[in-house]
Order: C-alpha cells, then sequence, then structure tokens
C-alpha cells in the first residue's frame, strides 16, 4: 500500500480562502480568513490505497502527493 496525501478545496470558502462575515447591526460585510482551512483554501489528509487510479475513484477532484514511508 502507498500512502498518499490527499488535497481537496475547501467546500466552506470553495477554495478561495475566504469568506464573508456578516454582522446584523451591519450590513456590511468583510471578508475573513475562513477557519476550515485556515485561509489556504485547501483541506488536507493522508490515506492508504494500492494504487492512485484507487485514490482518484475516492477523491475524483482532488490533488495527491505520494508520502514517502521512513526507511526501516
Amino acid at each position: 500500500m502507498t500512502t498518499f496525501k490527499i488535497t481537496q478545496y475547501c467546500g466552506e470558502c470553495d477554495g478561495y480562502g475566504k469568506v464573508a462575515d456578516r454582522n446584523p447591526i451591519n450590513p456590511g460585510h468583510s471578508l475573513v480568513d475562513c477557519e476550515e482551512c485556515d485561509g489556504t483554501g485547501d483541506i488536507a489528509h493522508q490515506e492508504e490505497y494500492d494504487s492512485i487510479t484507487d485514490a482518484q475513484n475516492d477523491y475524483p477532484r482532488a490533488r495527491f502527493t505520494y508520502v514517502q514511508s521512513p526507511i526501516r
């Protein structure tokens, strides 16, 4: 099995890294960093798969990076 870093666009901010902060007292808004992705626009985690094709089947819109395992 190979470990992959799976990176997807954040669903909370649609990959922009910013969200509108609306204040009920002030009808205007300001853009603030997204709390889900810490303002990066991406969410990443690691999983093991037999092949990159298997990973792409589970995450068709993601970006993948091979993660090297430590030398034993």
